[in-house]
């Protein structure tokens, strides 16, 4: 039953991020690509249920439809920059669920859902605190190229995805920005 929502939440994720960078490329296919001055993280955003929050730029936004399971969604819409979280209760899984069973199942069915799907190393990280993984993944969906970087925190009570992507060609570019969000993840 677990594996069965963690499947359909990221398949909701992959269907939204499809929507987000369509939307996104007609937004912006007038905007220049070069690199702009780095903005300072200066807005705090809770999420919806008040179980975490991030800091991101002022020019990053609250979101609605980025996906229906995210309890928190932010994005910067015309430089095509996204980030949701999800945050599952622990008593919603078996004792014996930890940091690493929840990565395995998260990014088995984050590759299998992403057409010609790259899967980086997960790198254990420590986000105020707390235990994380951190993974990247590109690929396609809905023949959308995108890029994504998936942090997974357990926290006393809830196990936590940080989920942010941009289009695969601006991914490089904007790991830094999304690195220092995701590393302001806090849980409340």
């Amino acid at each position: 039953m677990k594996k069965v929502i963690l499947k359909f939440v990221c398949c909701m994720l992959l269907l939204s991020t499809t929507l987000c960078l369509l939307v996104g490329c007609n937004k912006s296919s007038k905007q220049t690509t070069t690199a702009t001055k780095k903005a300072e993280l200066s807005k705090k955003i809770k999420s919806k249920d008040n179980i975490c929050q991030v800091t991101v730029p002022d020019s990053w936004k609250k979101a609605k439809d980025l996906n229906s399971a995210a309890n928190l969604q932010v994005a910067n819409m015309a430089k095509e920059k996204y980030l949701i979280t999800i945050s599952e209760s622990k008593d919603t899984f078996s004792d014996s669920m930890n940091l690493e069973e929840y990565y395995k199942i998260v990014s088995q069915n984050l590759s299998k859902s992403v057409v010609n799907s790259k899967l980086s190393s997960a790198k254990d990280l420590t986000i105020n605190g707390q235990k994380a993984k951190q993974f990247e993944l590109t690929g396609e969906v809905n023949k959308v190229k995108a890029g994504y970087i998936v942090t997974i925190v357990q926290t006393k009570k809830n196990f936590h995805q940080i989920i942010t992507w941009t289009m695969e060609k601006h991914f490089n570019e904007y790991k830094d920005d999304f690195h220092k969000i995701i590393n302001t993840f806090k849980e409340l």
